[in-house]
């Protein structure tokens, strides 16, 4: 329990705020030259990450026969199996950012992070910053959350001799 008065609320933070109580997450229409009028409110408790919400939010909007064609959103909203979720579930475009890889090896060797590497969907390839690709695409496996993972593998000998091995390689 973190309040006496209100024992359902939690505490949080979020870019470095800290708080005890809810979120809310907003829906409004946005097109030029109408009102904007609020469609959807979803409260939560201040723990819920906003990722979880998106899918919620599609559907609410959806049962209602409001779905936007595109949904404009904040990075806490979005992941690439988010943006594919909305196309494919709903045939929404989710545009916003991405959120920012705070990965250790992006901390310590931006050289080999992953924005580093090029990634061709289609035919599936990658090529990393030294211009190698792939010799193995793997997309059978999903993590604990039945998010599908794509494992790429890239030529022992391509990698042996690579000027950024030791850093693609840091802990």
């Amino acid at each position: 329990m973190v309040s006496p008065y209100d024992v359902q609320a939690r505490y949080s933070v979020k870019r470095g705020a800290g708080w005890v109580g809810y979120k809310v997450h907003l829906s409004e229409v946005c097109e030029p030259g109408t009102p904007h009028v609020i469609t959807n409110v979803a409260t939560t408790d201040a723990t819920v990450q906003d990722t979880e919400m998106t899918d919620q939010v599609h559907q609410s909007l959806q049962a209602r026969e409001l779905l936007p064609a595109e949904h404009l959103v904040d990075c806490g909203y979005t992941s690439a199996s988010l943006l594919v979720q909305a196309r494919n579930n709903y045939d929404v475009n989710l545009l916003g950012p991405l959120r920012t890889d705070t990965s250790p090896q992006k901390r310590q060797a931006p050289e080999v992070a992953q924005e580093a590497f090029t990634i061709d969907w289609d035919t599936p390839r990658v090529t990393c910053p030294q211009g190698h690709t792939n010799a193995v695409w793997s997309a059978q496996r999903r993590n604990i959350r039945g998010v599908p993972i794509v494992q790429v593998f890239f030529r022992r000998e391509d990698c042996d001799v690579c000027p950024l091995r030791e850093a693609s390689t840091a802990p």
